[in-house]
């Protein structure tokens, strides 16, 4: 009996040091690198697995339904198609939209560095987008790198300020655009900057390769026709790019901006006019209303420009126009259209679950040429959110447009027409459907 207890004990001796010379022989597991949550920028970021770059992926898939009346065109925002009112005697009833659909999908990617020279961050908002009249658009809304003060890429101008609350499909009376910029904020404290940028007039859409005199009134001659005073302008090539500038601050009872810009509009008109510099000025401030409602804000904005239309209404993005004067004879020069609109809006929460947007604007064009009108915007919605990140609304939109008598007859003249009676004004409504879905 004793023997084989020594014998069992010394199998049970062999097999666990056997066992430890295994697992000698065998290599550690691999540590695993977790994806680790990075609080450092707010919710939703995470550092990069092996680096010390936090990463934050974003966007959402927005549909939007469409119903205007009969002097609607082009109504809704799809990419690279822009508002132009039709006025009363313009193209046929028949060939315009009275109803439209757009659904729009946004991925953003936001990845932060803290580095001894300041945030180290790179921004892309790449989009889809299927409407009714464009069929499927991808394009690249915004893609930039900020190191310290320094922005550099696509991103928002440096002009813009307040770009509206409301669901905005029409071309607002502000300027909100993107371009390629090179700039530098320099941070003084307490909620004080300045920035100075650089900006590229061409990729914003505000250099096109003719602009003509009468920029409402696509496909009609220009005035030249009639008056011989004035010529259809040629860009040149850009010889200079847009420099911007604003001084603002942002504090906690809200946020105020002055902002300026030059744009140099260059003719390349057989003859040559030369050139001529375009410059824009524009104010406004933000104010916090929590007495109202969390989340309740006041805006309240102007901005005036010559020859530099887009910085002061986004309807004229397309007609950042001047004139060739004098073209039979005489001194040889360019007239640049003078522009100024004011506008504001108001975003009060009733709830968490319901909100209330309203903007509205005004806009007044005395053109190179008789080409002068107005222009109002009113734009509201209501939004129910029942759960985190979901919206649905429903909103609507005015627009007017009140052309001069002058240009009234103007173009009468140029398209052989009665005096005052062939350009009417324009009134148009658009009713819009909203659901969206952010995450």
């Amino acid at each position: 009996m004793k023997m084989k207890l020594a014998m069992a004990a010394a199998l049970v001796a062999g097999a666990a040091s056997t066992a430890e010379a295994a697992d000698l022989g065998r290599p550690a597991p691999a540590a695993v690198d977790y994806v680790k949550v990075c609080d450092a920028y707010g919710a939703g970021f995470f550092y990069i697995p092996g680096s010390d770059t936090c990463l934050k992926i974003g966007g959402y898939v927005r549909a939007r339904f469409f119903a205007g009346d009969d002097n609607s065109k082009n109504f809704y925002g799809a990419p690279g198609v822009t508002f132009v009112p039709a006025p009363f005697g313009l193209g046929g009833g028949r060939g315009r939209d009275n109803f439209a659909s757009q659904t729009e999908v946004s991925v953003t990617f936001d990845a932060r560095t803290n580095t001894e020279f300041g945030l180290l961050r790179s921004f892309v908002d790449a989009r889809w987008d299927v409407n009714t009249r464009t069929g499927t658009v991808s394009y690249v809304d915004k893609a930039y790198v900020q190191f310290g003060g320094l922005t550099a890429g696509y991103a928002q101008s440096f002009f813009d300020f307040f770009t509206g609350y409301s669901f905005g499909v029409r071309e607002p009376h502000w300027s909100d655009h993107t371009t390629n910029l090179l700039a530098y904020t320099f941070a003084f404290g307490n909620g004080i900057s300045a920035s100075i940028a650089v900006e590229d007039p061409t990729v914003s859409g505000t250099t096109a390769a003719v602009r003509q005199v009468g920029p409402l009134f696509t496909g009609v001659a220009p005035y030249a026709t009639a008056s011989q005073v004035y010529a259809t302008p040629v860009y040149g090539g850009l010889k200079s790019p847009d420099f911007v500038g604003n001084i603002r601050v942002d504090q906690a009872w809200g946020s105020a901006q002055i902002m300026g810009a030059a744009h140099e509009n260059y003719d390349n008109t057989a003859g040559g006019y030369g050139s001529k510099w375009g410059w824009a000025v524009g104010a406004g401030v933000k104010v916090n209303l929590p007495m109202l409602g969390a989340g309740d804000q006041l805006a309240l904005q102007g901005a005036y420009g010559e020859g530099s239309n887009f910085y002061i209404s986004n309807a004229l993005s397309y007609a950042d126009y001047f004139a060739a004067t004098n073209i039979i004879g005489g001194a040889r020069s360019i007239a640049q259209t003078k522009a100024w609109q004011i506008s504001g809006g108001w975003h009060h929460v009733f709830t968490r679950q319901f909100a209330f947007d309203i903007d509205a604007s005004y806009l007044n064009v005395d053109a190179a040429g008789p080409n002068d009108f107005r222009s109002w915007r009113l734009a509201s919605d209501l939004v129910w959110t029942p759960v985190t990140n979901l919206d649905i609304g429903v909103g609507l939109e005015y627009q007017s447009i009140d052309y001069t008598t002058a240009t009234r007859n103007a173009y009468a003249a140029s398209v052989g027409g009665p005096a005052g009676t062939a350009l009417g004004n324009s009134n148009s409504w658009l009713g819009i459907l909203h659901v969206k879905r952010s995450f």
